[in-house]
């Protein structure tokens, strides 16, 4: 389902989208300003490319995790995607503009499920130190001549809706799910005549989806079927010869081919 939200800009909710506060501005301007204002600087990373090679040959037995999120094996190694032996992680790193800028870690599930069940505290991601998590995810195809482009929360489902043929782009926001859309970011797709928001099925889901929409001024959100919290759970629900055709009767839009040239 693709609902247009483009026309709401005098909702007057938002929230810190770095500390998670919540706010009710009566001024449209303000709320944009409040927003601008919680901006981080940009920095440089200062990351080295050895690193990112030992994750991928630690990867070898755990790839499973990968596979499991519907991603092949051409992905994971266009990617570069790895594995933390010592943090006992699943690494995905992102280049912007060809440059390494940082390394986000995924906390292993079955690790997840155990801490989660004893009532720990966890870090469902963490980040390589000297990285920058400011950038967009995967704008190797913003930067593609593309008909659309779909902008999700999650890096792993941004890959898997790509390796689809639905060019898909995320922030890369460390263990920050609510970070904002950066202005500079939207002189990168704006070439690119369609933009679409693709949300999770739930409240914050449908906030941060209205507030991607007043960050970028235009585009249309995206919804999984009822049932399904995101839409990558919805995609690994289908079977694989499946999933382009579902993708596209849900999307309404046509598969990219040769995405990367």
């Amino acid at each position: 389902m693709v609902i247009d939200l483009s026309r709401r800009k005098s909702d007057p909710h938002v929230w810190c989208r770095f500390c998670g506060a919540h706010a009710w501005l009566d001024n449209g301007d303000a709320r944009q300003e409040y927003i601008r204002s919680a901006l981080p600087k940009s920095a440089e990373p200062t990351l080295d490319e050895e690193i990112v090679r030992k994750l991928v040959s630690d990867l070898n037995q755990h790839r499973l995790f990968f596979y499991e999120r519907g991603l092949s094996d051409e992905t994971i190694a266009r990617y570069k995607l790895g594995y933390h032996a010592k943090y006992r992680r699943y690494a995905i790193p992102c280049y912007f503009n060809g440059k390494l800028y940082g390394v986000k870690y995924r906390i292993d599930p079955e690790n997840e499920r155990r801490m989660k069940a004893a009532g720990e505290t966890y870090a469902k991601y963490i980040s390589e130190k000297g990285g920058v998590n400011n950038v967009v995810f995967n704008d190797v195809v913003a930067r593609a001549p593309v008909p659309y482009v779909l902008i999700d929360e999650g890096e792993l489902d941004a890959l898997l809706l790509t390796q689809l043929g639905f060019p898909t782009i995320s922030p890369f926001s460390g263990n920050n799910s609510k970070v904002g859309w950066r202005p500079e970011w939207r002189s990168l797709i704006r070439h690119i005549p369609s933009v679409y928001v693709v949300v999770q099925n739930d409240e914050p889901g449908e906030l941060i989806g209205i507030a991607r929409l007043h960050d970028l001024g235009r585009g249309a959100v995206v919804r999984p079927p009822d049932g399904f919290k995101d839409l990558g759970e919805w995609i690994r629900s289908i079977p694989q010869d499946k999933r382009e055709g579902e993708l596209v009767k849900l999307l309404r839009l046509p598969p990219v081919r040769n995405i990367y040239g």
